[in-house]
Protein backbone atom coordinates (compact mmCIF):
# COMPACT_ATOMS: atom_id res chain seq x y z
CA UNK A 1 0.00 0.00 0.00
CA UNK A 2 0.95 3.65 -0.05
CA UNK A 3 2.77 5.19 2.84
CA UNK A 4 1.50 8.39 4.33
CA UNK A 5 3.94 11.28 4.70
CA UNK A 6 4.09 10.69 8.45
CA UNK A 7 4.78 6.95 8.09
CA UNK A 8 7.47 7.61 5.51
CA UNK A 9 9.13 10.13 7.82
CA UNK A 10 8.97 7.62 10.67
CA UNK A 11 10.48 4.88 8.51
CA UNK A 12 13.33 7.11 7.41
CA UNK A 13 13.84 8.23 11.01
CA UNK A 14 13.88 4.59 12.16
CA UNK A 15 16.49 3.69 9.54
CA UNK A 16 18.58 6.67 10.58
CA UNK A 17 18.48 5.63 14.22
CA UNK A 18 19.53 2.06 13.32
CA UNK A 19 22.41 3.36 11.17
CA UNK A 20 23.52 5.61 14.04
CA UNK A 21 23.39 2.68 16.47
CA UNK A 22 25.47 0.48 14.19
CA UNK A 23 27.99 3.26 13.48
CA UNK A 24 28.27 4.06 17.18
CA UNK A 25 28.82 0.39 18.06
CA UNK A 26 31.46 0.06 15.31
CA UNK A 27 33.28 3.16 16.60
CA UNK A 28 33.26 1.85 20.19
CA UNK A 29 34.79 -1.51 19.25
CA UNK A 30 37.23 0.32 16.97
CA UNK A 31 38.78 1.84 20.13
CA UNK A 32 39.92 -1.56 21.43
CA UNK A 33 43.74 -1.84 21.32
CA UNK A 34 43.70 -5.18 19.47
CA UNK A 35 41.39 -3.77 16.76
CA UNK A 36 43.72 -0.80 16.26
CA UNK A 37 46.87 -2.99 16.33
CA UNK A 38 45.46 -5.31 13.66
CA UNK A 39 44.05 -2.38 11.64
CA UNK A 40 40.60 -4.00 11.35
CA UNK A 41 38.30 -2.15 8.92
CA UNK A 42 34.83 -0.86 9.85
CA UNK A 43 33.24 -3.42 7.53
CA UNK A 44 34.96 -6.20 9.45
CA UNK A 45 34.10 -4.59 12.80
CA UNK A 46 30.42 -4.81 11.76
CA UNK A 47 30.70 -8.60 12.19
CA UNK A 48 32.24 -8.13 15.63
CA UNK A 49 29.31 -5.85 16.60
CA UNK A 50 26.89 -8.60 15.55
CA UNK A 51 28.85 -11.22 17.52
CA UNK A 52 28.99 -8.95 20.57
CA UNK A 53 25.25 -8.40 20.82
CA UNK A 54 23.89 -11.70 19.50
CA UNK A 55 26.36 -14.20 20.99
CA UNK A 56 28.42 -12.51 23.71
CA UNK A 57 25.91 -10.75 25.99
CA UNK A 58 26.85 -7.28 24.74
CA UNK A 59 30.53 -7.56 25.71
CA UNK A 60 33.64 -7.57 23.55
CA UNK A 61 37.18 -7.32 24.90
CA UNK A 62 40.66 -8.03 23.55
CA UNK A 63 40.38 -11.63 24.83
CA UNK A 64 37.13 -12.16 22.88
CA UNK A 65 38.97 -11.29 19.66
CA UNK A 66 41.39 -14.21 20.11
CA UNK A 67 38.62 -16.79 20.55
CA UNK A 68 36.20 -15.55 17.89
CA UNK A 69 37.68 -13.54 15.02
CA UNK A 70 38.70 -15.50 11.91
CA UNK A 71 38.17 -12.97 9.08
CA UNK A 72 41.04 -12.64 6.61
CA UNK A 73 42.54 -14.38 3.61
CA UNK A 74 41.66 -18.10 3.33
CA UNK A 75 38.96 -17.80 6.02
CA UNK A 76 36.60 -20.24 4.28
CA UNK A 77 33.82 -17.67 4.27
CA UNK A 78 33.81 -17.50 8.07
CA UNK A 79 34.30 -14.13 9.78
CA UNK A 80 33.69 -15.20 13.37
CA UNK A 81 32.97 -18.37 15.34
CA UNK A 82 30.67 -18.31 18.37
CA UNK A 83 29.06 -20.69 20.83
CA UNK A 84 25.32 -20.46 21.34
CA UNK A 85 23.80 -22.06 24.43
CA UNK A 86 20.16 -23.15 24.14
CA UNK A 87 17.54 -22.94 26.90
CA UNK A 88 18.28 -26.59 27.69
CA UNK A 89 22.00 -25.83 28.10
CA UNK A 90 23.15 -27.46 24.85
CA UNK A 91 26.12 -25.62 23.36
CA UNK A 92 26.22 -25.31 19.57
CA UNK A 93 28.88 -23.87 17.31
CA UNK A 94 27.85 -20.84 15.25
CA UNK A 95 29.72 -19.78 12.12
CA UNK A 96 29.18 -16.14 11.18
CA UNK A 97 29.52 -14.26 7.90
CA UNK A 98 28.77 -10.54 7.92
CA UNK A 99 28.17 -8.21 5.00
CA UNK A 100 27.76 -4.56 5.96
CA UNK A 101 26.80 -3.47 2.48
CA UNK A 102 24.44 -0.75 1.38
CA UNK A 103 23.82 -2.27 -2.06
CA UNK A 104 21.32 -5.00 -2.73
CA UNK A 105 22.41 -8.41 -1.55
CA UNK A 106 20.11 -10.96 -3.18
CA UNK A 107 19.07 -14.53 -2.38
CA UNK A 108 21.93 -15.98 -4.46
CA UNK A 109 24.49 -13.85 -2.59
CA UNK A 110 23.06 -15.09 0.73
CA UNK A 111 23.05 -18.70 -0.51
CA UNK A 112 26.69 -18.30 -1.59
CA UNK A 113 27.66 -17.21 1.95
CA UNK A 114 26.04 -20.32 3.42
CA UNK A 115 27.44 -22.62 0.72
CA UNK A 116 30.99 -21.36 1.30
CA UNK A 117 30.68 -21.97 5.06
CA UNK A 118 29.18 -25.42 4.40
CA UNK A 119 32.12 -26.32 2.13
CA UNK A 120 34.56 -25.25 4.86
CA UNK A 121 32.81 -27.46 7.44
CA UNK A 122 33.05 -30.42 5.05
CA UNK A 123 36.77 -29.71 4.60
CA UNK A 124 37.26 -29.75 8.38
CA UNK A 125 35.26 -33.00 8.65
CA UNK A 126 37.50 -34.63 6.02
CA UNK A 127 40.68 -33.23 7.59
CA UNK A 128 41.38 -31.20 4.43
CA UNK A 129 41.60 -27.80 6.10
CA UNK A 130 45.33 -27.05 6.08
CA UNK A 131 44.92 -24.51 3.23
CA UNK A 132 42.73 -22.36 5.53
CA UNK A 133 44.28 -19.65 7.68
CA UNK A 134 45.87 -20.74 10.96
CA UNK A 135 43.59 -18.49 12.99
CA UNK A 136 40.45 -20.09 11.58
CA UNK A 137 41.84 -23.59 12.12
CA UNK A 138 42.70 -22.87 15.77
CA UNK A 139 39.40 -21.13 16.61
CA UNK A 140 37.19 -23.57 14.66
CA UNK A 141 38.73 -26.65 16.31
CA UNK A 142 38.64 -25.08 19.80
CA UNK A 143 34.99 -24.06 19.41
CA UNK A 144 34.10 -27.47 17.99
CA UNK A 145 35.56 -29.07 21.13
CA UNK A 146 33.61 -26.61 23.28
CA UNK A 147 30.28 -27.46 21.57
CA UNK A 148 28.26 -30.45 22.75
CA UNK A 149 28.63 -33.31 20.29
CA UNK A 150 25.09 -34.68 20.59
CA UNK A 151 23.74 -36.29 17.44
CA UNK A 152 20.94 -33.70 17.28
CA UNK A 153 23.26 -30.74 17.84
CA UNK A 154 23.71 -29.21 14.40
CA UNK A 155 26.05 -26.40 13.47
CA UNK A 156 24.39 -22.99 13.12
CA UNK A 157 25.28 -20.82 10.13
CA UNK A 158 24.42 -17.14 10.44
CA UNK A 159 24.64 -14.32 7.93
CA UNK A 160 24.31 -10.68 9.01
CA UNK A 161 23.39 -8.25 6.23
CA UNK A 162 23.74 -4.47 6.68
CA UNK A 163 20.53 -3.54 4.88
CA UNK A 164 16.86 -4.46 5.12
CA UNK A 165 14.44 -6.60 3.15
CA UNK A 166 10.65 -6.59 3.32
CA UNK A 167 8.97 -9.48 5.16
CA UNK A 168 7.87 -10.86 1.80
CA UNK A 169 11.44 -10.77 0.45
CA UNK A 170 12.73 -12.41 3.65
CA UNK A 171 10.16 -15.21 3.32
CA UNK A 172 11.12 -15.82 -0.32
CA UNK A 173 14.79 -16.06 0.71
CA UNK A 174 13.93 -18.65 3.40
CA UNK A 175 11.94 -20.70 0.88
CA UNK A 176 14.83 -20.47 -1.60
CA UNK A 177 17.37 -21.62 1.01
CA UNK A 178 15.14 -24.49 2.16
CA UNK A 179 15.29 -25.95 -1.36
CA UNK A 180 19.09 -26.16 -1.17
CA UNK A 181 19.73 -29.77 -0.12
CA UNK A 182 23.40 -29.24 0.64
CA UNK A 183 22.37 -26.82 3.45
CA UNK A 184 19.65 -28.99 5.05
CA UNK A 185 21.97 -30.34 7.75
CA UNK A 186 22.53 -26.85 9.21
CA UNK A 187 20.42 -24.33 11.10
CA UNK A 188 20.44 -21.24 8.88
CA UNK A 189 19.71 -17.71 10.12
CA UNK A 190 19.78 -14.42 8.25
CA UNK A 191 19.69 -11.17 10.24
CA UNK A 192 18.96 -7.95 8.40
CA UNK A 193 19.79 -4.39 9.44
CA UNK A 194 16.68 -3.79 11.55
Amino acid sequence: GQLSGRTLLFKRHGELIMSDLITSAINKIGELPIIQERNISDDCIFGIVCYKYFYNEGKYENSDFDISYTDGSNDGGIDLVAIDESDTGVKSMVLIQSKNIKDKFDKNDIKDCFTKMSTTINEFDRGEHTHLNQNLQRIYLNRKDEADNDSDNTINLTVFVGHDKTEDQQQKIIEFLNKEESLNQFNLTVHYKS
